[in-house]
């Protein structure tokens, strides 16, 4: 292609011109005979004849989309054919091309607000799991009261195949996001901890009302959940996040008080750990509204602490062997201590955390731009290449 434009712009250039030449017969007569001559350019046409062929190579590459090659074939007009009209027609492209990468590259590094994930997987393995069990023990006790186990394991079937099926069609049909099913979920089972408790307090002489004030306070907690996640729109699964955390923070430190201040029945141990739960999750909720926190952040801190009390227990077990410590009251506030020390290096080390996907999201130990990174293992379904699902671990980002 190169030497094709060449030579044709060689010929264009060219200035055909007609000379009369004269000719001296043998008779001693002169005659005037018209011929053709060319005139070969001069060395400064041939130069930018050549620039702009090089030109022409370079703007049909960045046409084809190979800006590499263009750059190279332009930066060699720059440089070599400087002396002619397209040196400086090529280093206005070459900054052009400059332009569109960083424009390019700045649209591919602006982050894109996609809205809230889906929550069919949520969806369908909460309530897959919740169903069976109210539909297999509560309905049938709630009633007719069987005798025999045929049916409730046939009800509890059919709960399995209404959580699967049924949290599938809501979602096809409602789009429900992933806080959604996630506050379903803990409206649930909130509601099912709190209906227990109420049997506790009213102690029904119907054995069948037992089992339908903890049905009622699932269909509460339920109903709960889904008016939470219609009204809250602006509501998101760090939101969620907090107020699970919120209950089980709450049930545990409960449980930590019992060595220090025990309660005179187990039913009153209950209580207590239900009523600590039902605190922590409105604390939860209202943290949420003042902390920006993802799901992940929210359950490293929780590991962290549970790392926590594990390292305060084995402290404590050495102590109690080596130097005979039995005291409740040092054992109970030793491992609150322990485990809100460990939730407090989880909440620091993942103080960068975005909730955006980084190095550390499929490592366990990484370096990122200056930070350590580390992820901590959790049990999770995650979706496979092939868009199925597979149990594995999921690792959460934490920056130190």
């Amino acid at each position: 292609m190169f030497s094709f434009l060449f030579l044709s712009g060689l010929v264009l250039a060219q200035d055909t011109v007609l000379s009369e030449v004269p000719e001296v017969l043998e008779d001693g007569e002169s005659v005037t005979e018209s011929v053709e001559l060319e005139l070969v350019p001069d060395e400064a046409a041939i130069r930018e004849l050549e620039g702009a062929a090089l030109y022409q190579v370079a703007l049909e590459l960045i046409s084809q989309g190979r800006f590499g090659d263009g750059e190279i074939v332009l930066n060699r007009v720059i440089s070599d054919f400087a002396d002619t009209t397209f040196s400086p027609r090529a280093a206005i492209m070459m900054a052009e091309i400059e332009n569109m990468a960083d424009t390019l590259t700045a649209v591919l590094l602006t982050p894109v607000d996609t809205g809230p994930a889906s929550g069919r997987t949520e969806l369908t393995l909460g309530q897959g799991l919740i169903l069976p069990a109210v539909m297999g023990v509560l309905v049938p006790g709630s009633t007719f009261q069987p005798d025999e186990p045929l049916m409730p394991v046939l009800m509890g079937f059919a709960g399995l195949g209404l959580g699967v099926a049924g949290s599938m069609y809501a979602d096809d049909r409602l789009q429900v996001t992933e806080p959604q099913a996630m506050a379903l979920l803990e409206g649930e089972l909130l509601g099912l901890l709190n209906g227990m408790v109420l049997t506790s307090i009213t102690q029904p002489r119907d054995y069948r009302a037992n089992y339908q004030q903890i049905l009622g306070g699932f269909v509460v907690g339920a109903g709960a959940g889904v008016a939470a996640g219609y009204y809250l729109e602006d509501m998101t699964s760090g939101d969620v996040a907090m107020v699970h955390h919120g209950a089980l923070w709450g049930g545990w430190l409960s449980a930590m008080s019992l060595l220090m201040l025990e309660t005179d029945t187990d039913v009153g141990t209950f209580q207590r750990m239900v009523f600590s739960a039902d605190a922590g999750a409105i604390l939860g909720g209202i943290l949420s509204t003042r902390v920006d926190i993802s799901r992940k952040r929210a359950n490293i801190i929780t590991l962290s602490g549970v790392a926590g009390t594990f390292v305060t227990g084995g402290l404590l077990t050495l102590g109690a062997f080596y130097a005979n410590l039995q005291s409740n009251e040092v054992v109970g506030s030793s491992m609150v201590a322990g485990s809100l020390l460990g939730a407090g290096v989880g909440a620091w080390l993942t103080r960068e955390d975005s909730g955006d996907a980084s190095v550390a999201s499929g490592t366990l130990i990484g370096l990122e731009d200056g930070d350590w990174l580390f992820g901590a293992p959790t049990p999770t379904i995650m979706p496979d290449s092939e868009g199925g699902l597979a149990f594995g671990l999921s690792l959460a980002r934490g920056v130190f």
